[in-house]
């Protein structure tokens, strides 16, 4: 194939992918309009949406440290349950939880939520397991303590649940839970030197 016949075949391509495009742009104009107009209604409703999800989240911050400052507990149980009601679905929703958890009498049911909701980050989730079950435990509901506790956690969370473990537990179970405790990733060093200390009298005991 010579090079002039080569090139107009080429050009022949184009002519016709071109006039293909021309076609099918024609015979979908009304789609693609639509389409167009979806997309602006589209970036409309998100930038709408996203002004208020601000909104919300101005409104709900002001109102979380209103809740922070109060000094009347009940108010600020109110003040919290209000946030958790109006803007559960905002960061400040779920520090209301959190703060809400250590004033009511019982904190199961918040704590409870707070495991089984898939929505938030685990490490929150871990928290408040290991804060029920320290609940269970100074309600003197070991049994329910120990499900809680069954499960391994994130290894930052691991020298807590051993700490808690070994505190309801007794004998050679004890000494174990505290050794691994004591072995486990420390970052809170006064509770490692209780695990440390414990783990010596229990040494001691049994010499």
């Amino acid at each position: 194939m010579n090079t002039e016949l080569s090139v107009d075949l080429d050009d022949l391509k184009r002519d016709v992918q071109s006039a293909q495009i021309q076609a099918w742009l024609r015979k979908h104009q009304q789609l693609l309009t639509v389409g167009v107009v979806v997309l602006l209604l589209m970036a409309t409703g998100a930038s709408l949406w996203n002004e208020r999800l601000s909104s919300q989240r101005e409104a709900a911050a002001s109102l979380y440290y209103q809740g922070v400052a109060q000094t009347d507990l009940e108010k600020k149980q109110v003040v919290f349950s209000d946030i958790i009601k109006d803007y559960s679905n905002t960061a400040y929703g779920l520090l209301a939880r959190l703060q809400l958890a250590v004033l009511v009498e019982n904190p199961e049911p918040i704590y409870q939520s707070l495991i089984d909701d898939k929505t938030i980050s685990q490490i929150f989730r871990w928290q408040a397991r290991l804060d029920l079950a320290e609940y269970y435990i100074s309600q003197d509901k070991l049994d329910h303590a120990k499900a809680l506790l069954s499960i391994r956690l994130g290894k930052q969370y691991e020298q807590l649940r051993y700490y808690l473990l070994a505190s309801i537990s007794d004998g050679a179970a004890k000494k174990d839970y505290l050794q691994k405790s004591l072995d486990a990733e420390s970052n809170d060093a006064l509770l490692k030197d209780k695990v440390s200390s414990l783990l010596g009298q229990s040494i001691a005991t049994k010499e």
